[in-house]
């Protein structure tokens, strides 16, 4: 387990694709939300206790609509990449947020949207949970 920032980034010569980055420590061009010239824009970045996890739940939201694992590239919209990762359960810090993503409407219903989801699919495994314990329990009890 290590801490570091998992970082979303957009090119122009690639519209529509998206590539997640890790990193150890945020590079000044970060801090800035762009480099210059004609490179990579980068969108978001978040500092993670553990990367690796926090990279997982990137995936896991994305794995459908990845396009190069080698690359780490994603075919979809950066509002959508980016509310898959702060709409992770996982302690992250926003370390650095596009401001025109962060006035995009969509932004914040998206967010809203997965994280509901989380809440349900927790709730509902809990549930599962709590059922299997009871069935072990009358089990014993009453000797089936």
């Amino acid at each position: 387990m290590y801490g570091g920032y998992l970082v979303i980034e957009t090119d122009r010569a690639h519209p529509g694709v998206v590539r997640i980055l890790e990193t150890a420590s945020l590079p000044p061009e970060y801090r800035r939300g762009h480099r210059q010239g004609k490179g990579p824009r980068v969108r978001y970045a978040a500092r993670f206790d553990d990367l690796s996890a926090g990279r997982m739940h990137a995936h896991g939201a994305l794995r459908r609509r990845l396009l190069d694992a080698d690359m780490c590239l994603y075919r979809c919209d950066p509002v959508d990449a980016v509310a898959a990762v702060q709409a992770s359960e996982l302690s992250h810090r926003t370390a650095y947020l596009d401001p025109e993503l962060a006035e995009d409407p969509r932004f914040a219903e998206i967010t809203a949207t997965r994280r509901r989801r989380h809440r349900l699919a927790d709730r509902a495994w809990r549930a599962v949970g709590v059922a299997a314990v009871l069935f072990l329990a009358i089990k014993i009890l009453f000797g089936f």
